[in-house]
């Protein structure tokens, strides 16, 4: 059974009386070395960005992969954020070991 993710982005706003946050994921991919890239806009007001990831259980069903495999991301992800063009990556292969991604 093939399984595949699905990378989702929140943002947390900065502030109660600015604007809400928006992200828009404009590209998500992976490389040869599993690495993953996620290019988003964020607009509004700057806001934390989090990411959630889901993978399928094989009957159309998706889940959260769970916080404990939240990690090994750098760049504009899991701190505040200034509205504009953002990217961040991801390595799955050590976060989320013994899958196939």
């Amino acid at each position: 059974m093939k399984k595949t993710f699905c990378l989702s982005v929140i943002a947390t706003a900065a502030s109660i009386f600015a604007s809400a946050p928006e992200v828009s994921v404009t590209k998500t991919e992976q490389d040869l070395s599993r690495l993953v890239t996620v290019n988003y806009t964020l607009s509004g007001e700057p806001g934390i960005i989090t990411p959630v990831v889901q993978t399928n259980r094989g009957d159309g069903v998706w889940i959260d992969i769970g916080d404990e495999n939240l990690t090994h991301f750098a760049g504009d992800v899991n701190r505040i954020v200034d509205v504009g063009d953002r990217s961040f990556t991801w390595q799955p292969e050590k976060a989320w070991p013994n899958h196939k991604i």
